[in-house]
């Protein structure tokens, strides 16, 4: 299991997110932060919380390596951890 935790983002980091398109982000570091702004939403704390079950599936570094890796070769909405963190959380493709 890994341990997270959750913020709110506020001033710039909030408004570097929003300018990324980013409703959320998961940053693993000793414990998994997940950092979102705005109004919660349950269904992007969801796609979040998958990549946490992720980060305890593969590692950290393992899970970061992959992940960006994905991102290079498959673009962000077609990398297979983001397309997995979707279903997981219910959000359309």
């Amino acid at each position: 299991m890994v341990k997270y935790t959750i913020h709110v983002a506020r001033g710039p980091v909030a408004r570097f997110m929003r300018r990324c398109g980013w409703a959320g982000v998961t940053i693993p570091l000793r414990r998994a932060h997940v950092v979102m702004w705005g109004e919660p939403d349950m269904a992007e704390l969801r796609h979040e919380l998958a990549h946490v079950d992720q980060i305890a599936r593969l590692g950290r570094l393992r899970w970061l390596a992959t992940i960006l890796g994905q991102y290079v070769r498959h673009g962000h909405k077609r990398a297979p951890l983001e397309v997995e963190a979707r279903r997981a959380a219910g959000q359309d493709e």
